[in-house]
């Protein structure tokens, strides 16, 4: 019986601590899957706040599937912090920051 209880302790001490290092790791980085859209006047520049739209992605699970892109909410803007311009059309990460989203194209 005594086998019985300290195996039951370890076990628990075990769980526990695994809990902690899960609880202890910092939250998701919340990325946004969207598109680069041109609301107006699509900008010339890299350092400059672009038109967005969030997407939802699918793929079928299995080798070689390719992935289908859906469009869904309303248009927002981010601000590259990247070096080159990105197309009109570019599917990218984007992340939530203050005071804008924010995305690196190069």
């Amino acid at each position: 019986m005594m086998d019985e209880s300290v195996n039951r302790r370890r076990i628990s001490g075990s769980v526990d601590a695994a809990n902690r290092k899960i609880d202890d790791q910092p939250s998701a980085s919340g990325a946004i899957l969207c598109r680069t859209v041109a609301v107006e006047t699509y900008p010339l520049t890299a350092k400059a706040m672009y038109g967005l739209q969030c997407l939802t992605l699918s793929v079928p699970q299995n080798e070689g599937a390719s992935p289908t892109f859906t469009i869904v909410g309303d248009v927002f803007f981010g601000l590259n912090i990247g070096s080159a311009i990105p197309p009109a059309g570019t599917n990218l990460l984007a992340f939530p920051g203050f005071p804008s989203v924010r995305f690196v194209y190069d």
